[in-house]
């Protein structure tokens, strides 16, 4: 198994403030890696970075084998890299849809409930 994702010496602005510096890390095809940090070390800025959300400043960024860096954020999801932040805030699960009252528990499987 190959190297997958490649950080290397990513910086990332916003405005005047350098918010990441020089971040580099690989992820190995089959591995889980985590960003732990302190409140305002950079884990989202370098998530958001890694997506094509917020655009570089010097750096690159490779996934797959293909340079990511400078690449729109929906084209990097059509290679198969996605962000799924964590949610925090607690709601019902969505009503199933009205009009299909008989796939309700097939489709939505808390409708049953």
């Amino acid at each position: 198994m190959g190297e997958l994702l490649s950080v290397k010496n990513i910086n990332v602005y916003y405005g005047s403030i350098h918010a990441i510096k020089d971040v580099s890390f690989h992820v190995d095809e089959g591995e889980i890696v985590t960003l732990i940090g302190a409140n305002g070390a950079g884990k989202t800025t370098t998530m958001h970075a890694i997506s094509g959300l917020l655009k570089l400043t010097s750096g690159e960024i490779t996934y797959d084998g293909n340079l990511i860096s400078k690449m729109e954020a929906h084209k990097i999801v059509r290679l198969g890299l996605a962000q799924v932040p964590e949610g925090r805030r607690k709601s019902a699960a969505p009503s199933p849809p009205e009009p299909f009252p008989a796939a309700n528990s097939r489709c939505w499987p808390w409708a049953a409930l």
